[in-house]
């Protein structure tokens, strides 16, 4: 997806991973099956939609990282959705996420930063 004046952006839905390794929207909630073959119900729309957002190129956000995100496959789950049919999958792991050469690190108060890996050695 691309904005207007060409900038890269891309809609993605936010997880961290469960103690079982499953998703869960980093709104809160039941974890979530990504493959599952109908839409998502009322309530987990809800979470799904609370947990998502819109990245766009930016100084703080590296447009590799956004064409990266947006590269990758829609699920299943969201496919089925009017509401979600464009979205990426973000999937954290103790609030961090590699994309390429760059950790992107969210927390509930700072929103979702990307640091570069070289700078972090």
């Amino acid at each position: 997806m691309e904005h207007s004046d060409d900038v890269p952006s891309v809609d993605v839905v936010l997880f961290r991973t469960s103690h079982g390794g499953r998703p869960v929207p980093t709104s809160g909630g039941d974890p979530v099956e990504l493959t599952a073959l109908s839409p998502p119900d009322e309530d987990v729309l809800r979470a799904l939609l609370d947990a998502s957002l819109q990245l766009t190129a930016s100084a703080d956000m590296p447009a590799d990282v956004v064409r990266a995100i947006a590269a990758t496959p829609v699920p299943e789950l969201f496919q089925r959705s009017p509401w979600l049919y464009e979205h990426r999958v973000l999937m954290t792991t103790e609030g961090r996420c590699a994309v390429g050469s760059h950790v992107l690190r969210y927390g509930d108060g700072l929103g979702l930063l990307a640091e570069d890996v070289d700078a972090l050695a």
